[in-house]
């Protein structure tokens, strides 16, 4: 009998159900504003395009600032490759002092299987969400050639 109408007012559990709707869609905008108040942006990639041989690697710097442009230190910064072959030898970072951190790369190696193939990758701050996962995010396509021989 709890959860029948009594006298005109609405049941207990749809009270519940909305006051978590409300929630979760407040917790939902309140990240996605923290995520824009950030900025994440490739400084360098050394080499580039690199080559696919298996002693290869590439450096890519990237970088966190505020919305004023100040570097952001203690931000933990996740890559990892959505297509292409290769992987980053430490794919969590923390960022320094300088907003910085230094990514290292090795592409699949080229062979009559699999050729080199351009690399696209996902770079994204997972500090800056608190409640759901909203993260400051950059995609990057890393040119990559086949040696020649």
């Amino acid at each position: 009998m709890a959860d029948k109408k009594i006298r005109g007012r609405l049941p207990l559990k749809f009270w519940v159900i909305i006051v978590l709707v409300v929630l979760i869609g407040f917790f939902s905008v309140f990240d996605w504003i923290r995520s824009t108040t950030f900025t994440l942006k490739i400084v360098s990639v050394t080499p580039e395009p690199v080559v696919a041989t298996s002693d290869a690697s590439c450096e890519l710097v990237v970088q966190l600032t505020d919305q004023s442009g100040k570097p952001v230190a203690g931000h933990e910064i996740y890559s990892y490759v959505i297509s292409g072959g290769g992987s980053f030898s430490k794919p969590r970072n923390t960022t320094d002092e300088n907003g910085m951190i230094l990514l290292k790369f090795k592409p699949q190696p080229h062979d009559e299987f699999r050729p080199a193939t351009n690399v696209k990758m996902k770079i994204y701050d997972e500090s800056n969400s608190v409640f759901i996962m909203i993260p400051t995010t950059i995609y990057y396509e890393l040119k990559v050639v086949a040696p020649s021989y």
